[in-house]
């Protein structure tokens, strides 16, 4: 009967020891009167000599606030007093002290455990013809846990929806007169580069919460702080911070033109000489998934020596939000080629040449996809002719 979540079941014996108990209150307590029948219901009770009992019965403390008392109207003889103490089901032990409380006229008898631990605790509490029975728990998960600087949406998260809020976390109480257009800004980012939204903010003691105006689908945007001050140190280190995340994507991949003009020919494009790169475009606000990119997009060169699988010396990502291409993966091959994932379009780079008389062969397969999860669906191939 007395369990939460997390909590051990009382073990059968001691749910007879506790029912006993129970059952034979009223031996303990002789004649009660009916004025004290539901007195451990409350922290005050309506009884001749208790006053009141801690810990508040079914509410939590911290394990190290942990002295479980009652308060009398009159000093007892310790020796006389009865207080027994289980914690998940078994008992306890501990010391038992009495205090006065001068100013109030009142005693405190208190049973300190030598262990203070966290667990369900039921106490029983009997000094001459009046008695007592409650329960509460000791937990250290009510503590306020120390967050690490974080937001939500996380930093680079894809898929967020537009019509939710953002929050950041600071960790310390902010002082609100710094909190301003200048200190905190939400930026639209595209290949053009930034731009302000409009947003409404508010704070709680550590947190900032950030209600866009409206945010647009398919597009990357970043939190800045800059120069927010902390209320509680007496040398404040003002707070810089900067998130970025992209807003959820509701079209699928759609190609709009490629160099040389092979996926606008129904027959093979030719290139005279050799070829150096080509290149697949995407509509404008498109994120490809770099990692989509790399398992479905294909490509072979036909030559008198055979078929070969092109496999990619360097691969390439370019970050929006710090405008750089980074180098996500190197291989020591043979041929030098290299893959470019941009946001909205594929590249690749043939450093040795593709040289007459050679067939290039481009592949996108149905599971390529964007940052949100949506598909192309479809299967392209294509081939390009080097001539002489």
């Amino acid at each position: 009967m007395f369990r939460r979540n997390k909590e051990e079941k009382i073990t059968l014996k001691n749910l007879i020891i506790l029912a006993g108990f129970i059952i034979f209150l009223p031996l303990f307590s002789n004649c009660k009167s009916s004025s004290t029948k539901d007195q451990n219901s409350q922290n005050q009770t309506d009884s001749g000599l208790i006053d009141s009992f801690f810990p508040p019965k079914n509410k939590g403390i911290f394990p190290d606030e942990l002295q479980i008392y009652v308060i009398l109207k009159q000093k007892p003889i310790p020796q006389d007093v009865r207080f027994i103490i289980w914690r998940n089901g078994n008992q306890i032990s501990g010391k038992l002290m009495v205090e006065e409380i001068i100013e109030e006229g009142k005693y405190k008898v208190i049973f300190e455990p030598f262990q203070k631990e966290e667990g369900t605790y039921v106490v029983y509490f009997n000094y001459g013809l009046e008695s007592i029975f409650w329960t509460f728990w000791a937990e250290i998960t009510r503590t306020i846990p120390v967050f690490p600087l974080s937001s939500y949406p996380p930093s680079d998260a894809k898929n967020f929806p537009v019509g939710s809020s953002i929050s950041i976390s600071i960790t310390k109480p902010l002082n609100p007169y710094t909190i301003d257009d200048e200190t905190l800004k939400l930026m639209k980012i595209d290949l053009a580069g930034e731009k302000e939204a409009l947003f409404y903010a508010s704070y709680l003691p550590g947190s900032l919460i950030i209600i866009p105006d409206k945010m647009e689908s398919s597009s990357n945007y970043k939190v800045m702080i800059t120069g927010i001050i902390p209320i509680d140190e007496i040398n404040p280190s003002m707070i810089n911070y900067e998130t970025g995340f992209r807003t959820q994507d509701l079209e699928k991949p759609s190609i709009v033109s490629c160099n040389p003009k092979f996926c606008t020919l129904s027959s093979c494009e030719t290139v005279k000489g050799n070829l150096f790169d080509i290149w697949v475009q995407f509509q404008e606000n498109e994120e490809l998934s770099f990692e989509s990119v790399i398992d479905n997009f294909r490509i072979t060169i036909d030559s008198s020596s055979g078929t070969e699988v092109v496999d990619f010396s360097k691969i390439y990502l370019y970050d929006i939000l710090s405008k750089n291409l980074k180098l996500i993966s190197e291989k020591n091959l043979p041929q030098k080629r290299s893959l470019f994932i941009y946001p909205n379009k594929i590249e690749v780079r043939f450093e040795d040449m593709i040289l007459p008389t050679s067939t290039v062969r481009i592949y996108v397969l149905p599971s390529l996809a964007d940052s949100s999860g949506n598909q192309i669906n479809d299967f392209f191939s294509w081939c390009i002719q080097v001539v002489p």
